[in-house]
């Protein structure tokens, strides 16, 4: 008897047709009880490698390269995996098994001995086995590991730390011995998880998804692209009809990994043409149909159709749809349908308490992807919550791929969440605060009272940070800078010029193709800084055993069309005796082709060109050169404490005279550049702090922002990093927004107006990566109207503004679905599932919902403002918009696992799309190049709270970021994660959470976690946040950003420096409605004795503002004036004034007079604006 017939035969014993069923699980090739570990794929449940594909019975490859034989040294193999470093394989076992057994190695490619890789096995999460480095040359090595009672079997790869290059890593005969009573242990519980879906019909001659790309508007016919098959009055599914061929099938929220699918029909009218198809694809929107490559059987009713994945290796990933297709002219009727995974079962007893005891209050349970058993209903049952409840169950094994996870969801009168059964099996029990609910294995002797003694005194990682003393700048680079960041070059221009010079890290220099190659001395120990500390002027030194050699490299301004690159050298003998020189410039005209230029000597100038054109010209004090070649080269003694000096000229314009070049005059250069740097930053807000280096990184921001953005006519390109991506219509928008708040007003007028050029004929923003940045353009246009407050620039734009608003409510309506019972689908009235990033799959993704519905308030408010007539339109269309996106969120979150805190508390989770019953990460493991959890925090929901669609004082957003500080936040880096090379490895931030915590570990400035807290007024996790993420990614020779951890991604990722400007801001400003903080976030350490904190020029919602605070606590003072001139009237300012050791302010003097009106809880002061006049100013003293 084959396995379904197995199924169908124990189906017709239940009384209930859905009841457990007994499978026998069929194996493949295997000799002496055992079977090769490539040829049972269902019971691989997840792979990931570092390059190309896995190879099955042949080597790791290419996609679309013909493999090579598994190979290792000499040994040729037959059978086998193809990995390669870094991986991972997970097996799930189930019990099966007695022990694993292969022989593993790098593959024979080339004999060079360059792969280098570390073969680990884990068995249920403990490490058992370690090859150490294993390299190509090396000979196989056998391993056997025992296997008894095991659920889970991790074959890991890792790259030796040397990089990937050729580690393709083999699993030569990877085997599994079965246990001796193999068919008692093959007949397990398994269950139809058919029973969780819904019955759904599609055009069964579409194979394809959604007609749109990722930056395209979403057809609306493609938004739903099944519709649910209701059941007729006698249980059965007509099946639908479109001419000719009749389509019924299956659909799920999460992806399946399906080994066998039944169908059983209402009569015997049972059509002769049958096809099986299941989706595959990157989402259920993206993607295709594909046939199911398998025998399909019918045994009297019922048909049926086992699916080797070998032969269908698409179904690997899983899918989310199956769908039969009938030739028939006959009306045709379903009884069910059934589908089966290749997850394992197995029964547990729980038991559930509640705290409240309320004898009139019951709870509903439903499970999910599970049964109750011992009960009259296996799928729901109510619960009078005054007495403990045992539940036996029936639930998968858990394992990485939670696409069958079970789930146990709990409705009580006041609230509803969901337990998996899996944290309760993995945990000592699952208490949750919010509910009261308790839940234990039944074997179990802890009680709810008993836990809540045993954890009474500890604490999150948040609300120890918030009872610990504040961070200070000084320990946050201390701790977290690692000095890997401190490489990479730098861009050199004017102010978003197009004429950009890359200074390498040792002083080479690459204009277009032009390239001038430095190299002074003969170590490469370098100290680079900033010239002033914080101007565009790198200087570089190098002391060679006592010569030392120095560079200054700026672009100055030349005349109105022209720039010119400078870099100055020195060679300085600071020894006693005299010493030699050794020193070279080599010029080339290109690059890419080491084509060599040509240098001229002439009048103590030599001449770099190509084709007669000036690429360069160095000039010296005397002959101390001589030219070869390509290379200028300065061999010679220098006496003790003598120096030589030359100045090399690169042009912006190669059509430069000799004549002109002549006339500059080099040593008036660096005065005129930096005066054009202090000249440009004049109107700008100026911050001064107690704190040099961070001092100079916010004004060297603001600089970065400026040389990485391109002119576009009478617009600016704000380019999101120097030399990468380009102006992306998303992430641009950081800077400017950044720039905006720094007082750049020009400059984020020009990059809006940009962006604006670019709205297309249907109303949308696109550069072509999302669509997302539509509504972070508008929610960005609407907080530079908010500080400019100019009427007639927003009226100039107000019809395009409008154009975008209109489709962004036409888009919100293709959603509004109402099903025959008349529910609302959970999608109704949100915006089209689309992109929010790098990651393709389509997703109704929260974070990406927030950002439409907050530009689109942001435009309506602003609009108003003008009297603009469909101002209130828009303002509705985004309160319909906000409460679509809460009602999905909500009944999302109903249906996720609650979470733990380190605390011993569970919370209600925060999913991050609509559909996924649990974080992308643990979803989608491994998508988006292992980055898909960046989707729960860098791209996660939390960003509902600051675009002011979550209440920033609600639960959720406590949970939210009590979650986030001790989960994620303590998560091991991307780096680290995927190649085991990272710089914040898991381990060692839990050991030190205040210092390593409070930043996300993928890309942290698109977390606005600093903003949250900053709308929550949460003044020590702010101050935390905001200090801890800066030395990640900081570059402290050039005071620039990287995009990643670890010197990866981009270098000057200027999307990272808005936000980092965004947070600076915050610290010093705040608005808050119809209130104006002052320094609401400065550290109170800023306000030792002596020390001054000064802003100025700052504008506001309200007009612009000044302030400065002078520490005098030799008199137990601390001083502070206030300045503002007002664009509208306001309620009040709250200037916030902290001592340093946290005394409370005993008595307050504003302008000289004694003032009442301050809290000494939150350290503030209250000042009243008086209305209808234009500029005050206030004295504010206080005394402790």
């Amino acid at each position: 008897m084959n396995s379904l017939s197995k199924v169908i035969y124990y189906r017709k014993q239940m009384v209930i047709s859905f009841s457990i069923v007994f499978i026998f699980i069929p194996y493949l090739a295997y000799t002496e009880n055992a079977v090769y570990l490539s040829d049972i794929l269902e019971h691989i449940t997840y792979i990931s490698q570092g390059w190309g594909e896995t190879g099955w019975d042949v080597s790791a490859h290419a996609s679309g390269q013909t493999p090579m034989e598994l190979q290792i040294g000499e040994k040729i193999y037959q059978k086998g995996i193809g990995h390669h470093a870094p991986g991972e394989i997970v097996v799930d076992l189930d019990k099966r098994y007695k022990y694993f057994e292969c022989e593993v190695g790098v593959q024979k490619q080339n004999g060079s001995n360059t792969g280098s890789v570390v073969f680990q096995i884990m068995v249920d999460g403990e490490k058992r086995w370690d090859s150490g480095i294993r390299r190509e040359l090396d000979p196989p090595l056998p391993v056997k590991i025992d296997l008894n009672n095991a659920r889970e079997l991790r074959l890991i790869v890792n790259n030796a730390n040397d990089g990937i290059t050729c580690d393709c890593a083999n699993w030569a005969d990877a085997k599994l011995y079965l246990v001796d009573d193999r068919e008692k242990k093959d007949l397990t519980d398994n269950l139809d998880i058919a029973l969780f879906a819904d019955i759904v019909t599609c055009d069964p001659r579409r194979y394809d998804g959604a007609r749109c790309s990722r930056v395209e508007e979403f057809p609306p016919e493609d938004v739903f692209l099944e519709k649910k098959v209701y059941p007729q009055d006698d249980g059965a599914y007509e099946v639908p009809n479109y001419e000719g061929l009749k389509c019924i099938g299956l659909r799920w929220y999460e992806r399946r990994k399906l080994t066998d699918l039944a169908i059983e029909f209402a009569d015997d009218n049972i059509p002769s043409q049958v096809k099986v198809e299941v989706w595959t694809g990157e989402s259920p929107w993206q993607g295709k149909w594909q046939n199911v490559n398998g025998k399909f059987e019918v045994n009297g009713k019922q048909g049926f159709i086992h699916i080797p994945w070998r032969d269908n290796l698409f179904i690997w990933k899983g899918t989310e749809k199956v769908r039969w297709i009938f030739e028939s002219d006959k009306p045709l009727y379903i009884k069910q349908l059934n589908a089966y995974s290749n997850s394992s079962w197995d029964r547990t007893f729980i038991r559930l308490e509640s705290e409240k005891g309320d004898v009139n209050t019951q709870a509903t349970l439903q499970i999910y992807n599970g049964k109750f058993l011992e009960s009259s209903n296996p799928f729901s049952q109510t619960w009078k919550i005054s007495e403990p409840l045992a539940l036996h169950l029936l639930y998968s094994v858990p394992r990485s791929d939670k696409g069958d996870r079970t789930l146990l969801w709990i409705s009580l009168p006041d609230i509803k969440f969901c337990i998996a059964i899996e944290d309760v099996l993995k945990h000592p029990c699952v208490y949750v605060p919010s509910a009261g609910i308790f839940a234990v294995l039944q074997s179990s002797p802890l009680t709810v009272s008993e836990y809540k003694k045993m954890k009474e005194n500890e604490k999150s990682v948040l609300d120890n940070v918030r009872s610990l003393p504040e961070q200070t700048f000084s320990n946050a680079m201390e701790k977290v800078h690692q000095p890997i960041q401190d490489n990479g070059p730098t861009m050199l221009s004017l102010a978003c010029d197009n004429n950009k010079f890359i200074v390498e890290r040792e002083g080479s220099i690459q204009f277009n193709d032009f390239f001038m190659k430095v190299r002074m001395g003969n170590t490469d120990k370098l100290k680079r800084t900033l010239y002033k500390d914080w101007l565009p002027i790198p200087v570089i030194e190098k002391d060679d055993n006592g010569v030392i050699y120095f560079s200054k490299t700026f672009v100055a301004p030349y005349n109105e069309k022209k720039s010119l690159c400078v870099s100055e050298f020195e060679i300085k003998n600071n020894d006693v005796k005299e010493m030699f020189s050794d020193f070279s410039l080599s010029f080339y005209s290109n690059k890419k082709e080491w084509e060599k230029a040509e240098l001229e000597n002439k009048n103590q100038s030599i001449f770099v060109k190509k084709d007669g054109k000036i690429l360069g010209i160095c000039k010296t004090e005397n002959e101390i050169s001589e030219v070869n070649g390509e290379n200028i080269v300065i061999k010679r003694p220098i006496p003790s404490g003598s120096s030589l000096k030359l100045v090399v000229i690169i042009p912006s314009d190669i059509n430069i005279k000799v004549e002109e070049v002549e006339q500059i005059k080099e040593k008036e250069l660096l005065d005129k550049t930096v005066g054009y740097w202090e000249n440009l930053f004049a109107n700008s807000t100026k911050i001064d702090i107690p704190e040099p280096l961070l001092n100079n990184v916010i004004k060297a921001s603001q600089v970065h922002c400026l040389i990485a953005a391109r002119s576009e006519g009478d617009w600016i390109a704000p380019w999101i990093a120097s030399m990468s991506y380009g102006p992306l219509e998303s992430e641009a928008h950081s800077i400017v927004y950044g720039m905006d708040l720094m007082g750049w007003h020009e400059f984020s007028r020009k990059s809006l107006e940009y962006f604006i050029s670019k709205y297309n004929e249907a109303g949308y923003l696109t550069t072509g990566y999302t669509l997302m940045g539509t509504g972070w353009h508008l929610w960005t246009l609407a907080e530079h109207y908010r500080l400019t407050r100019d009427k007639e620039w927003l009226t100039k734009y107000a019809k395009e503004l409008s154009r975008v608003c209109d489709w962004i409510m036409a888009q919100c309506e293709k959603t509004k679905k109402v099903e025959i019972n008349r529910e609302k689908v959970p999608e109704y009235g949100l915006m089209p599932p689309g992109v929010g990033a790098d990651w393709n799959r389509f997703a109704y993704r929260f974070a990406i919902q927030g950002h439409f519905c907050a530009g689109l308030n942001g435009i309506g408010s602003i609009l108003k403002d003008i009297n603009y007539p469909w101002a209130d339109k828009y303002i509705e269309g985004a309160r319909e918009l906000n409460k679509s996106i809460l009602r999905a969120f909500d009944w999302n979150k109903e249906r996720t696992p609650v979470l733990p805190l380190s605390n011993g508390q569970w919370i209600l989770p925060y999913p991050p799309n609509l559909y996924t019953f649990g974080t992308s990460g643990e979803m989608f493991p491994g998508e988006d190049a292992g980055r898909s959890w960046a989707y729960d925090v860098e791209l996660g929901p939390h960003h509902l709270i600051p675009l002011g669609i979550l209440d920033p004082y609600s639960q959720d957003a406590e949970n939210i970021i009590q979650h986030m500080e001790d989960y994620w936040f303590l998560h091991s880096d991307y780096w680290f994660a995927f190649s085991g090379e990272g710089d914040y490895p898991e381990e060692g931030n839990k050991r030190t959470p205040f210092n390593l915590g409070g930043f996300s570990k993928i890309q942290p400035y698109y977390t606005r976690m600093a903003e949250t807290y900053a709308m929550r007024d949460e003044v020590k996790p702010f101050i935390r946040s905001y200090f801890n993420a800066i030395p990640s990614l900081l570059n402290t020779e050039n005071l620039s950003f990287w995009e990643h951890f670890h010197n990866i991604g981009a270098w000057n990722k200027t999307h990272e420096t808005g936000w980092f400007l965004v947070q600076t801001r915050k610290m010093f400003i705040r608005e808050d409605k119809d209130s104006l903080w002052l320094a609401p976030f400065v550290p109170s350490y800023w306000l030792e004795a002596g020390k001054q904190v000064t802003v100025k020029n700052a504008d506001t919602y309200f007009g612009r503002v000044s302030y400065d605070l002078h520490s005098k606590l030799d008199k137990n003072e601390i001083d502070g004036n206030v300045h503002i001139k007002k664009d509208i009237d306001f309620n009040k300012i709250i200037f916030r004034i902290r001592h340093p050791s946290n005394k409370p302010i005993k008595k307050v003097l504003v302008n000289d007079t004694e003032y009442k009106k301050w809290d000494s809880q939150l350290n503030a002061i209250y000042l009243f604006p008086t209305i209808g006049k234009i500029e005050e100013e206030w004295t504010v003293r206080c005394m402790y």
